[in-house]
């Protein structure tokens, strides 16, 4: 266990326990970093906890098809509440919920919330939370991010804060105030309906996961001009909302540890920076991708290179475009501040391909995209891709691309190269989506090799609003679906993978103005029942 403490006002306010009593664990350091404030954060597991325990209670999430709620209980002396073990560490529940507690340095009143899988098999609070924040839910649950901002591994702006602060300082520097506490956050990542841990719920509305790039060196808003875009941001702290105080931004230097750093707060770095994925990346509909692409024309602003020119801005682009395979990007899960190129396509690409990428270089022999710090955060950028590929994409049974241009070959050759190293990793896509992308037939037939030789479970395929393609048959696109079934209403594909909707027909197939219901499930029989 690596941690930092020190002895703060967030520290009593969280309710640390007194001096010299007794926690359990190695002692935990103290120190200084020459700054104003210590941050306080724990790495890994309470004794008693090993990574082989946290491992089986992994496989039993990660084979589940949801993740299971929190329940909880009023009083110790519940009947047969102590009789309840968790699967993890075996402790039964209050014991393992306090010993949580203790190595985070909480205080709750009432440590009995835990998680049930079936009649028999039951988890505590902390050994649940840190097992989902490493099997494959990290990516779809907001719980995964305020577990990590629980153990201080990040730190979250708070909305309410934002319009308060006159700059933006480093994390070690910024009053605790500003930040969600960690209490807070525990008590966040239960299901704020059910949640008694201690006592009212506490919400969190949304978080936010800002992209930008940093308009200098040593420091990434030297104007304060990204600070006061983001003052100005409806829904963060517009108070006639009434919900700034349940918005929480991830900002990198206010929410990871900035330099100098301390040999404990590199460590938690690292750790957060590995986490990466879990904000960029997350589908839970509570995580949104704040794209802020403005850079300010003045003298402090030293790093002037465009959005899309920058390598850790098209790294984070390219991980909230495949969240949930492109399906909500540009509805309610990215917000925008300022403009980016029209041909700036944020579609995933193959780890080969984003690795060229990174590497390419103008005719002066210098990178095209750009590192504040050079060589270095270009291998890592490179790695942290792949890795949340291989996480992600791998396991999934659907890949969709929608709202990107792809009327070029180019990029459906581009695309076609990720069709294929996914297939090498997953064989089991049975959906693929390609809405409103422009598609030509000679584009569409690049991309239909790769999924023919990468996907042989393909049975669906959404082809909307590609006017080029839907006025040819399935037969004339050559298009195999193996093991094709039409669902209909009742059956569970009808509204799982079919998604039936009223939309307005292109005009080459209008019908006096009239809706229709569509099914793009099967291309040769487009229009299902007129209204």
């Amino acid at each position: 266990m690596l941690c930092c403490k020190s002895t703060t006002k967030q520290d009593s306010e969280e309710g640390d326990p007194a001096e010299g009593s007794k926690t359990l664990g190695p002692p935990r350091a103290a120190w200084s970093a020459g700054s104003s404030r210590s941050t306080e954060f724990y790495l890994g597991c309470p004794e008693g906890i090993t990574d082989e325990a946290i491992s089986r209670l992994d496989i039993q999430i990660s084979n589940m098809d949801r993740t299971p709620q929190f329940l909880w209980w009023w009083r110790v002396d519940t009947p047969n509440f102590r009789k309840k073990v968790c699967m993890c560490c075996e402790d039964n529940l209050v014991d393992c919920n306090r010993k949580w507690l203790k190595f985070l340095n909480i205080k709750g009143p009432n440590p009995f919330s835990y998680v049930r899988f079936s009649s028999t098999e039951f988890a505590g609070f902390g050994c649940y939370l840190e097992c989902l924040s490493r099997s494959k839910w990290r990516f779809s649950e907001v719980k995964a991010i305020l577990w990590l901002a629980a153990k201080g591994v990040i730190a979250l702006v708070r909305g309410a804060m934002l319009k308060k602060l006159k700059s933006i300082t480093r994390r070690q520097d910024l009053p605790p105030k500003a930040l969600l506490q960690r209490k807070k956050a525990l008590l966040a990542s239960c299901d704020p309906d059910e949640n008694h841990f201690f006592g009212p719920s506490y919400h969190v509305e949304r978080i936010l996961a800002m992209s930008y790039g940093w308009h200098s060196k040593e420091h990434p808003d030297p104007t304060g001009s990204i600070l006061r875009s983001l003052q100005q941001l409806p829904g963060i702290t517009d108070p006639t909302t009434h919900c700034d105080s349940r918005v929480f931004l991830f900002w990198d230097f206010a929410s990871l540890h900035q330099h100098p750093r301390t040999e404990e707060e590199s460590a938690c770095f690292k750790k957060g920076l590995a986490s990466l994925g879990m904000l960029y990346g997350n589908s839970s509909f509570r995580v949104q991708f704040l794209r802020y692409t403005e850079v300010a024309n003045l003298p402090q602003v030293t790093n002037t290179a465009g959005y899309h020119e920058r390598g850790w801005t098209n790294f984070e682009s390219r991980l909230a475009a495949a969240r949930t395979g492109g399906r909500m990007e540009g509805i309610h899960m990215t917000k925008q501040i300022g403009e980016i190129p029209a041909n700036f396509a944020t579609f995933p690409l193959a780890p080969k391909e984003f690795a060229k990428m990174m590497e390419e270089k103008d005719a002066d022999g210098d990178f095209i995209v750009k590192f504040t710090n050079g060589k270095e955060d270009r291998k890592v950028v490179v790695q942290l891709y792949e890795d949340f590929l291989l996480d992600t994409c791998t396991k999934r049974e659907d890949m969709a691309i929608r709202d990107i241009d792809m009327s070029s070959i180019q990029r459906c050759q581009q695309v076609a190269e990720f069709y294929i190293w996914l297939g090498k990793h997953n064989k089991n896509v049975t959906y693929i989506g390609l809405d409103n992308c422009s598609l030509t037939v000679d584009g569409f037939t690049i991309l239909r090799r790769a999924m023919t030789a990468a996907f042989p479970h393909l049975r669906i395929l959404s082809l909307y609003t590609n006017p080029e393609l839907v006025r040819k048959s399935r037969s004339e696109l050559g298009i195999e679906l193996h093991g094709f079934k039409s669902p209909g209403p009742g059956d569970p594909d009808w509204f799982y993978c079919y998604y039936e909707e009223l939309i307005l027909t292109p005009d080459s197939l209008h019908s006096g103005g009239k809706r229709v219901k569509w099914c793009f499930r099967e291309l040769n029989d487009i229009v299902r029942k007129i209204d």
